[in-house]
């Protein structure tokens, strides 16, 4: 008898003890879980922080507002100046219209005619001023279109000469060669180019530089019916 109640006291010190392990366990896991949840909320909580410093758009703003815009002069008018910041200053004096010669009626086409389009281009940078500026100033850079941005035909003085001769030009203070080349500071130049076109043309004729977003300046020449002939 004796014996069958020490075994039954010891079954529930057994029974007891195994529910507290199981209680004391319990809590430790609860706790872990826990604590781990909260470490997963500070890591998102310092991410999403980070991510919207108001530093962080203050420099995305500032780089937007940073970017460097190409440097235009539209709509200007003959004898109106397009003065670049980097020094470059170009005007378009005038323009005149000139009858295709017959010997290069095979070159341009049918019922168009010449326009010579005068400018004036100036190095205003001062002699001396280190580092020096200088400009290499070229046909290329010149372009012509008609109101519905179609380029229209450049005549190069080279080429054509080879063909018709020297072209008759309406104003020899702005020759067609010799204004091509290095452009020193305190320096200016006047020359002519040639475009080819239909009177009823309305034209447009762009200076640009060969540089990167490069600066770009626009002349409107209006219908070239309506310029004046050359004599």
């Amino acid at each position: 008898m004796q014996r069958g109640i020490c075994f039954k006291n010891q079954a529930k010190a057994i029974m007891t003890m195994f529910v507290l392990m199981a209680i004391f366990v319990g809590g430790v896991g609860c706790s872990s879980s826990q604590q781990s949840a909260g470490e997963g909320e500070n890591t998102l909580e310092s991410y999403t922080s980070t991510a919207s410093t108001p530093s962080t758009q203050q420099t995305s703003t500032q780089g937007n507002q940073g970017q460097v815009l190409p440097e235009r002069y539209d709509g200007l008018k003959m004898g109106e100046a397009a003065e670049f910041k980097n020094g470059l200053t170009v005007t378009l004096e005038g323009a005149s219209v000139i009858d295709v010669p017959g010997s290069l009626s095979d070159s341009v086409d049918a019922n168009d005619v010449l326009v010579a389009v005068r400018f004036n281009i100036e190095n205003t940078n001062p002699e001396g001023q280190m580092p020096q500026r200088l400009f290499r100033i070229s046909t290329a850079q010149w372009e012509a279109i008609d109101q519905n941005s179609n380029p229209l035909q450049t005549l190069y003085s080279s080429e054509t000469s080879l063909i018709a001769g020297e072209l008759p030009n309406p104003n020899p203070d702005y020759p067609y060669m010799g204004w091509q080349g290095e452009l020193r500071p305190e320096q200016q130049r006047q020359g002519s180019i040639l475009f080819a076109a239909l009177p009823s043309t309305r034209m447009r004729v762009r200076f640009t530089q060969p540089v990167m977003n490069p600066p770009l300046g626009e002349w409107e020449l209006g219908t070239i019916s309506e310029l004046l002939q050359a004599p």
